[in-house]
């Protein structure tokens, strides 16, 4: 696990506690990332790490927002972030000692996926009520011994519900 308590086994499933070290690591990415980026590139921190109080996976999301993905994608290539794939926008990832400790999602401006993510993000940290009830969702769906590659999945319908 890196010194900001990041960091999940491939093929693993867990959940930690809060950390307030995430908003920090958060900020030092983007504050690390923003200078190879080009200029009108946005870095957003979203998923469970960026909502105060809630449990998460221990792994970093960010969404990086650019209308030049292959000089953005690049970039994040130089930073140490390879690709990885691109179910979701482009996906560049994060690992040490083994283990995934970054998700950086790559958009276009245009793309109508990132704004609901940081939507998502704005209402579970407006609503207490709300967060807690996520993340019992979440502990409910790795009890339920859930495996990592079906844990979105799994909570699309609660996270479909809140937005709307």
């Amino acid at each position: 696990m890196s010194a900001a308590g990041l960091g999940l086994r491939e093929g693993t499933l867990a959940l930690a506690a809060p950390d307030p070290r995430w908003a920090a690591a958060f900020a030092a990415l983007a504050d690390r990332l923003r200078p190879a980026l080009p200029p009108t590139t946005a870095i957003h921190h979203i998923g469970s790490t960026a909502v105060p109080g809630l449990t998460a996976k221990p792994i970093l999301d960010a969404v990086i927002v650019s209308p030049d993905r292959p000089a953005a994608s690049a970039a994040l290539e130089g930073a140490g972030f390879p690709y990885s794939h691109d179910r979701s926008g482009w996906l560049h990832v994060g690992r040490a000692a083994g283990a995934r400790t970054h998700n950086l999602h790559l958009h276009l401006p245009d793309d109508p996926e990132w704004p609901l993510q940081i939507a998502f993000r704005d209402r579970l940290r407006a609503d207490p009520a709300l967060r807690d009830a996520y993340a019992a969702e979440k502990a409910r769906i790795v009890a339920a011994g859930t495996p990592r590659g079906g844990y979105a999945e799994a909570k699309s319908a609660f996270i479909r519900a809140a937005l709307a």
